[in-house]
């Protein structure tokens, strides 16, 4: 079948079909477009209005479900049940915290609290992409965060050179052996550590580590994210190599705004649509 322009003529077709007898939305009676002709109504707000027995949806019939919700729940306390949910402790800091019965197996109320008390004996020690932040690789260097990729940054245009560190540590942890991978090696074999917080596991890193270590905590990257944000903007994790992160890196084709692909929405992919007609007319 013929392309020209990323169309085949069948779609082209298709399109003038539906253009000379477009569907209309069941609730406000607006054009439904191309890209949901198959749809009943414009938009989601149009199809929560009416039910699926085409009556609109008014206070009288919300009182209606309400009703009829509570008197089921009434008679059946059983199937309610699971539904509801249970108070657990949490096993660092002790607070309470509410979650689903599906949940009845979790041991701490946060991220940071699980962080902390976790048990990391058997995880094997660094794994890649194991943290919570924007990680990616920048001109072959592995980075598990953006605080990461701006020390990265700074330090390769300051012509500074080292390696990212895979020697792990042993050190002590609510009597438990450990291992403790800091981040990267200088070349005069200083160990850098990138650390946007502290914990109790931290300090036991910290004062186990006999080597020779540079810590950059807020204070010290503060220089550091300010020339990086200066030079390379706000989002500067858009350099990572793919942009795993989907951040807007490419110029829209049709006004010239920052986009992620080739167009910045859908009105202006419909106006290429619309110039790729006009050139078929032509043709």
């Amino acid at each position: 079948m013929t392309n020209i322009g990323g169309l085949t003529f069948k779609n082209i077709k298709l399109r003038e079909d539906y253009e000379n007898n477009k569907s209309s939305c069941l609730k406000c009676g607006e054009f439904i477009p191309y890209e949901k002709r198959k749809n009943k109504f414009c938009s989601h707000s149009c199809a929560a209005a009416i039910t699926n027995l085409g009556r609109i949806v008014d206070d009288e019939h919300k009182d209606k479900v309400r009703k009829s919700i509570l008197e089921w729940r009434k008679e059946n306390p059983d199937k309610v049940k699971k539904s509801q949910h249970i108070d657990l402790t949490c096993q660092h800091c002790s607070s309470i915290f509410s979650v689903p019965l599906s949940g009845n197996k979790r041991k701490f109320c946060s991220r940071k609290c699980a962080d902390i008390g976790h048990n990391h004996e058997n995880s094997g020690g660094y794994r890649k992409g194991s943290g919570r932040g924007k990680k990616g690789w920048y001109k072959g260097y592995w980075c598990d965060s953006s605080w990461e990729l701006a020390w990265v940054i700074y330090s390769l245009d300051n012509g500074l050179k080292f390696t990212r560190n895979a020697q792990g540590f042993e050190y002590m942890f609510n009597e438990t052996v450990h291992i403790y991978y800091p981040d990267y090696l200088m070349e005069d074999g200083t160990y850098i550590e990138i650390k946007g917080y502290t914990t109790a596991q931290w300090e036991a890193k910290k004062n186990n580590f006999n080597g020779k270590i540079k810590i950059f905590d807020k204070v010290e990257m503060i220089p550091i994210l300010k020339y990086v944000k200066e030079k390379y903007g706000f989002d500067f994790i858009k350099l990572y190599e793919g942009n795993p992160h989907n951040q807007k890196t490419k110029v829209c084709g049709i006004c010239g705004e920052p986009c992620k692909s080739m167009f910045c929405s859908r009105k202006c992919s419909g106006k290429a649509a619309k110039k790729r007609n006009l050139v078929l007319d032509f043709l």
